[in-house]
């Protein structure tokens, strides 16, 4: 069974969730599912600050999922899962839909691994194959922020500046939000020579993550995250409802993620791993 870029791509990403075309409804939750006390700033200083002194300070996280994936080619499949996150540790993501496991993927600081059960096939090995693929910077510390809601900068977080956006929040990147939406819509802008730029939204008030965009230029490939709920999770408050949007040139693939039961500091949890001796090695270089 051959796949798309979307596919394993999407799998480590956005993905680590699940792989794309493995079948099995969400409910739509509101957008702060907790009150949550009204902060005010005014500056990209004092945001920094607030993100500095506000982090998560949960150790491990255990969460049952479920996803709804659409894409043009594959229209439109659900399926539910088990997330575990070690905070700055580990990842680890079983895909099980209609109660029966098809995927498992491991991720640490160092490498990744995806067990594909339907088709017997397995990856194991270091984030620069997906970054080449994906076309954004994977590491272990990205992917604990898509999943979590925390703030990842994908460049010095000094180059940030602060701009309000009347109906978003607080628009916060290293561009101005025109010049920013420009560039998303493939348009250029003077002066702005980057690859990769990046733009986040914070909810005015909560100044919780709204909505975190990478779009990298050189390979039109666009990455849209949106935090559409929050709960109170032990003393973080963490994402109840994910959108996501992964678009290249060729296809689009919207992903809603809706964590069903979120358990804080479960105590000691195992990430198990284990790749069968009958298995085969994915070709992730090459894919169509």
């Amino acid at each position: 069974m051959k796949r798309s870029f979307l596919t394993h791509a999407g799998i480590l990403f956005i993905g680590i969730f699940f792989v794309l075309g493995y079948a099995c409804k969400t409910q739509s939750v509101p957008l702060v599912s907790t009150q949550i006390p009204n902060k005010e700033i005014n500056s990209a200083a004092e945001l920094l600050q607030h993100i500095e002194i506000t982090p998560h300070t949960y150790s491990n996280l255990n969460i049952r999922f479920s996803a709804k994936i659409k894409t043009k080619k594959n229209g439109e499949n659900t399926l539910r899962g088990k997330l575990k996150i070690g905070r700055d540790s580990v990842i680890w993501l079983s895909a099980i839909p209609m109660g029966i496991e098809v995927a498992r993927i491991i991720a640490d600081k160092n490498e990744v691994g995806m067990i594909s059960y339907l088709d017997k096939k397995y990856f194991q090995g270091k984030y620069d194959d997906f970054t080449a693929l994906a076309g954004y910077p994977l590491t272990l510390g990205m992917l604990q922020s898509a999943l979590t809601g925390s703030p990842y900068f994908v460049e010095s977080s000094a180059l940030y500046r602060l701009e309000n956006d009347r109906k978003n929040g607080h628009f916060f990147s290293p561009y101005a939000k025109e010049d920013f939406e420009k560039l998303v819509d493939g348009k250029n802008v003077p002066g702005i020579q980057a690859n990769m730029v990046q733009g986040l939204w914070f909810g005015e008030g909560n100044l919780l993550m709204a909505k975190n965009v990478i779009y990298d230029i050189t390979q039109k490939r666009l990455l849209e995250i949106e935090y559409a709920g929050y709960a109170l999770q032990g003393n973080d408050y963490i994402p109840s409802l994910i959108k996501v949007k992964i678009k290249t040139a060729e296809e689009t693939a919207l992903f809603t993620i809706e964590y069903l039961k979120t358990e804080v500091n479960a105590g000691e949890m195992d990430y198990p791993f284990t790749i069968p001796s009958s298995f085969v090695p994915m070709d992730i270089k090459n894919r169509p």
